[in-house]
């Protein structure tokens, strides 16, 4: 990729946000309301500074929910599982 290519795409930042349009996009309604209240768990809300991300231990993410946790983990670590 050239450096112009690059640019064009926005940069990694970019190139990031689109991959997880992408993949939120190929989830099912049901879905995307589990991932919506998963990320939420994820968000150590700041006080006078920036929200920061928190682990948050499958217990605390739902039994129920952490298959598309993983499904989603795996797809942030390059994993190529079909979606």
């Amino acid at each position: 990729m050239t450096h112009q290519a690059y640019e064009k795409i926005g940069g990694v930042e970019q190139a990031l946000a689109n991959y997880a349009d992408m993949v939120y996009a190929d989830l099912r309604e049901g879905e995307r309301e589990t991932a919506q209240r998963v990320f939420i768990q994820l968000v150590q809300p700041g006080e006078g500074t920036e929200d920061t991300r928190r682990l948050a231990t499958s217990e605390e993410v739902g039994g129920e929910n952490w298959d598309l946790v993983t499904r989603l983990a795996d797809k942030r670590f390059g994993g190529d599982e079909p979606g």
